[in-house]
């Protein structure tokens, strides 16, 4: 968001932050669990507010919101494929060269695909319905604890009394 608005030197971002501090915008997100309410896939929190935003959402980009839901997915997958990825690349590669790697992957010389040695474990709610397509895209095998949903909200108690 660093494009510039007609007022000089100040940025659409820096604009838009002045209006959310006035009150005047609401400032709101469209997460990957909100997708997963839209495609009933999972029913926690208030699914209505999530149905709601991606008919907004669909309209403004002139698509289904079966399209957008799906497409979220994709891009969902992918940016969690890519964070494992560089997270295990910078111990093989270093973090100057993992970007040049996993970046070039396809090319006009040549293509690979990489294949985990190693299996993924999830946990969360979404674990389930993000992670096996990234782990069937990665070729890796895919483990999901007892009581993996809870996963995240356990870690965060236990985080809570440490401290």
């Amino acid at each position: 968001m660093a494009e510039k608005t007609r007022w000089k030197g100040i940025t659409l971002e820096k604009h838009l932050q002045r209006l959310h501090y006035q009150q005047r915008i609401t400032i709101a997100g469209f997460t990957p669990t909100d997708v997963l309410h839209v495609l009933n896939k999972i029913s926690i929190g208030n699914r209505a507010v999530s149905v709601t935003a991606s008919t907004i959402l669909a309209q403004l980009l002139g698509t289904s919101e079966e399209e957008l839901g799906h497409g979220i997915v994709g891009l969902t997958e992918q940016k969690i494929e890519k964070i494992i990825l560089e997270y295990l690349g910078q111990t093989i590669w270093g973090e100057e060269m993992v970007g040049a790697v996993l970046d070039n992957r396809q090319n006009e010389l040549f293509d690979f695909d990489i294949a985990l040695k190693i299996p993924m474990v999830g946990i969360g709610a979404a674990a389930a319905h993000f992670l096996p397509g990234v782990a069937e895209n990665l070729k890796a095998k895919l483990h999901l604890p007892e009581h993996f949903e809870v996963g995240n909200g356990v870690g965060a108690a236990l985080l809570a009394r440490i401290e």
